[in-house]
């Protein structure tokens, strides 16, 4: 079996979970949206909700520690970023708004993945989201 570098890793981790997320009736807008503050990986439509998606993807099948990688100062990022991603796509403007994770376990030993979506898995700074 051939070993899998981080970044493959994370580039499966992404597709897997905007695969779970379309299988959820979610609308993947983009991918790696990128601003001057960082980057979401995921920003999708679920009904009438917006939501930004941060992916983790780990070789240990341990969540917490994926969970505990989305610190404050990542959150503050994502905020920011997803505050450009409304300013840059006006007509979301007005929707109401959700930061999710999804934490993608892969096992080496059967080269299998499990997928872990937390809804609301941080809510802004009212100074940084209001």
């Amino acid at each position: 079996m051939k070993s899998i570098s981080k970044r493959e890793l994370a580039q499966i981790g992404e597709s897997l979970a905007v695969q779970y997320l379309s299988g959820l009736n979610y609308n993947v807008l983009r991918r790696n949206f990128y601003s001057a503050y960082g980057e979401i990986d995921i920003v999708a439509l679920n009904e009438k909700e917006l939501v930004f998606v941060e992916v983790k993807t780990r070789s240990r099948n341990v969540v917490a520690d994926a969970v505990n990688s989305i610190t404050l100062n990542k959150q503050r990022k994502i905020t920011k970023t997803a505050k450009y991603f409304i300013y840059r796509n006006p007509e979301f403007n007005t929707m109401s708004c959700r930061f999710d994770s999804i934490i993608v376990l892969y096992n080496k030993i059967d080269n299998t993945f499990k997928v872990h979506h937390q809804l609301n898995a941080f809510i802004p700074e009212n100074s940084e989201y209001s």
